[in-house]
């Protein structure tokens, strides 16, 4: 089947204009999406991915099926985060990023893939820990594509790119031209590199309704900031009851992290956040949830918002 889907991908790409019968064509288009989940569980078969990518990038260069490919809105995006993030071949990386560059030199496509936070921090990872330049390369050519676009930008700095591109203006490259590319996007990210405080920073990840660890999910940026969240009635924490909900595992156990400070060191945080339905959302992952770090954090929590005096217990 996937050589069949590569012939048929070559009709696709040479015909760039070409739909067909819609109803063959939608059925590639579903076919290749449940192909990219099933390889997301798991990376086995590693003959059938190449099949699967080079499938995938030969049919982008039809419009039609670009189309099709993304008429979800961020669902692709998401699917090919999951996607690179469980391959390790260097050649199905390599044509994933072909396939993600030819969706970032469209103007009217290349916003379905820039907003989606995990598919920014995951290329940055690829570029970071790539043994290939060629993969390197190629990541950093659909991230220089989408520069233009100042939410990416503002992800690319958050999620540590500038110093990446430090250390490899340092680097001796083979490929000249890598070299050069990084230069370009440093020289391209460079306005965006203003020192945003602590609050912005957490307002800027908040807004991605993407959470990681880091320097403000710490006791010490909510010692000294837990009074800024009074802002538009509690906006930002209500904003953080609603990722508990979230299918991302990381962005549950930060939400009941912060969602626990709160509690524990805003002047009737316990009763706010309970109020904000952050208390019941605890429960029913403690109570349906698997993950134990889920449940860890989500106890924690619990514990905050339901002790009296914290501080005596510490």
């Amino acid at each position: 089947m996937g050589n069949l889907v590569v012939c048929v991908s070559i009709i696709l790409q040479n015909e760039p204009g070409y739909t067909g019968d819609e109803k063959y064509i939608s059925g590639i288009a579903r076919w290749i999406e449940q192909s990219l989940k099933k390889l997301s569980r798991s990376s086995q078969n590693e003959a059938f991915g190449e099949s699967l990518t080079v499938a995938l990038k030969n049919c982008l260069k039809n419009r039609k099926m670009m189309e099709l490919l993304l008429e979800e809105q961020g669902s692709f995006a998401e699917q090919m985060e999951m996607f690179i993030s469980s391959q390790t071949n260097i050649q199905i990386l390599y044509y994933s990023g072909f396939a993600l560059l030819l969706i970032a030199l469209k103007s009217d496509m290349r916003e379905q893939i820039a907003h989606n936070v995990n598919l920014c921090k995951a290329m940055i990872g690829l570029i970071s820990s790539a043994k290939k330049e060629k993969v390197q390369r190629i990541y950093l050519t659909v991230i220089e594509r989408l520069l233009g676009i100042n939410f990416f930008s503002e992800m690319c700095v958050m999620y540590g790119l500038f110093p990446l591109l430090e250390r490899l203006s340092e680097a001796n490259f083979k490929d000249e031209d890598l070299k050069e590319l990084v230069h370009e996007v440093q020289d391209r990210l460079r306005p965006f590199m203003r020192v945003m405080s602590s609050m912005e920073r957490y307002k800027k990840e908040l807004s991605t309704k993407t959470l990681m660890w880091g320097p403000v999910h710490t006791e010490k940026f909510w010692k000294k900031n837990f009074m800024n969240f009074e802002e538009n009635e509690f906006i930002l924490i209500k904003d953080l009851c609603g990722l508990l909900d979230s299918q991302d595992e990381t962005t549950v156990c930060v939400a009941a992290h912060d969602l626990g400070e709160f509690a524990r060191l805003y002047p009737d945080g316990r009763r706010l956040v309970g109020l904000f339905g952050a208390k019941n959302k605890l429960f029913l992952q403690l109570e349906n949830n698997e993950s134990e770090e889920i449940r860890k954090q989500c106890l924690l929590a619990m514990q905050k918002l339901l002790v009296q005096n914290w501080q005596k217990i510490e």
